[in-house]
């Protein structure tokens, strides 16, 4: 059976307290850095789900929702992919660097695939240190204050309130009224996806119910148990 492929978080946790020592990062590289180490570890706490099928218990630990990180915003740019959403999709939750393009961590060197557009878009391997591959990472990391998506309207920044109130006014609902149900969010969550985001990973028919709930621990971290 081959080795499991290595992670961004996989990465930062092995070489990331050595190059945060040898190298002055701003605070939000800093910050970015930890959000992706600690993302779905018991540093973020999480829960215990429980299989109303085959009584499967399922332990789940919350995201660091890191605009960066590659677990966090492939998720969420599903939500994006559906017709005519796909192209703005792969540009909207795009970070520098997905899981499934890294392909090897060994003795401080990181292999991972990249597309070559001078030679007719040929993908191709390159291989360099961890501490190089993680400057090269921080490098697409946004400031504070910057954006990736910007909007434009009812919904820009600068009279964005007076003018969604505007509109609940003239649509003359109530605010509950107007956001959709949690039930309704799922649904279409699923409808994107085309999997239930609640479907055990086990038997893949029953439904998973939360049975416990998990305050976060950081420190040192446990074995990670997380499948989702």
């Amino acid at each position: 059976m081959p080795p499991p492929t290595p992670e961004l978080a996989d990465i930062f946790r092995q070489y990331g307290p050595a190059y945060r020592q040898t190298h002055s990062l701003p605070l939000h590289q800093e910050r970015l850095m930890q959000a992706i180490e600690d993302c779905r570890t018991p540093a973020l706490g999480g829960s215990v789900d429980w299989c109303d099928h085959c009584q499967f218990t399922h332990t789940r630990y919350r995201s660091c929702r890191n605009r960066h990180c590659p677990k966090c915003q492939g998720a969420a740019r599903e939500t994006w992919i559906e017709h005519v959403l796909e192209y703005l999709g792969r540009y909207t939750h795009r970070v520098a660097i997905s899981n499934r393009r890294l392909l090897n961590l060994e003795d401080g060197q990181v292999s991972f695939q990249w597309k070559d557009y001078r030679d007719e878009q040929q993908q191709k391997v390159m291989t360099v240190s961890a501490d190089d591959f993680i400057r090269r990472f921080l490098q697409h990391a946004l400031p504070p204050g910057f954006q990736r998506i910007r909007y434009y309207g009812f919904l820009a920044n600068c009279h964005r309130a007076d003018k969604l109130d505007l509109c609940r006014r003239l649509l003359a609902t109530s605010l509950s009224q107007l956001l959709p149900a949690l039930a309704a969010c799922h649904d279409f969550y699923a409808s994107l996806t085309a999997r239930n985001p609640r479907r055990c990973p086990n038997c893949g028919i029953g439904i998973l119910t939360s049975i416990q709930f998990l305050w976060p621990c950081p420190g040192p971290l446990a074995p990670r148990l997380d499948t989702s």
